[in-house]
């Protein structure tokens, strides 16, 4: 409303999710085309997802792309089983190779394999632990209370050191300033 007080000040407008994009892009490679099934569960990922996935030169299937705070299909927590489910049925109907499900504001994912099994956020941080001690062995890890004590064991066989701290946002956060 340009309502203000007193003062000057400006306005600029950028567009950030075509440069999102482009940074995905020149930030993974892939060895073959996949068939991926996206579900977005109506929340900001069906914005950016697919597209980016299609522009790898994957097949990309979508469920729930379009963006709506009612959440009609299911809660957008790919946390929970129960909203997984619209998922693992369409990977294993459409024979993809993967599935992913994000939460609301895309900031979390859930990862079905080829058969339509969840594969667990611990079990995918074995798999990221792993690529990043071979670029920096001995790496720290921070992971909270909730993970499974298989992650913890992994991180030590493949030389990093493990630290189990609290659950939540602001509490990882800090322990990884500290742990600096």
């Amino acid at each position: 409303k340009k309502e203000f007080i007193s003062g000057k000040g400006n306005e600029e407008q950028t567009e950030i999710i075509p440069t999102y994009q482009e940074y995905l892009k020149k930030s993974f490679q892939f060895k073959r085309k996949l068939k991926v099934v996206i579900d977005s569960g109506n929340g900001t990922a069906g914005l950016v997802a697919p597209k980016v996935i299609r522009d790898f030169g994957h097949e990309t299937i979508e469920l729930f792309s379009e963006p709506d705070s009612s959440f009609p299909h299911h809660h957008p927590d790919p946390t929970v089983e129960a909203n997984m489910q619209d998922l693992i049925k369409k990977v294993r109907e459409t024979k993809a190779d993967i599935g992913l499900a994000f939460d609301g504001d895309a900031d979390r994912i859930g990862v079905v394999d080829d058969r339509g099994t969840i594969i667990w956020g611990d079990k995918l941080l074995i798999l990221f632990s792993r690529f990043i001690l071979q670029e920096n062995p001995g790496a720290k890890f921070v992971a909270d209370v909730k993970c499974s004590h298989l992650l913890f064991e992994d991180i030590k066989k493949h030389g990093g050191r493990p630290i189990m701290w609290k659950t939540g946002h602001s509490l990882i956060k800090q322990k990884l300033r500290d742990e600096e």
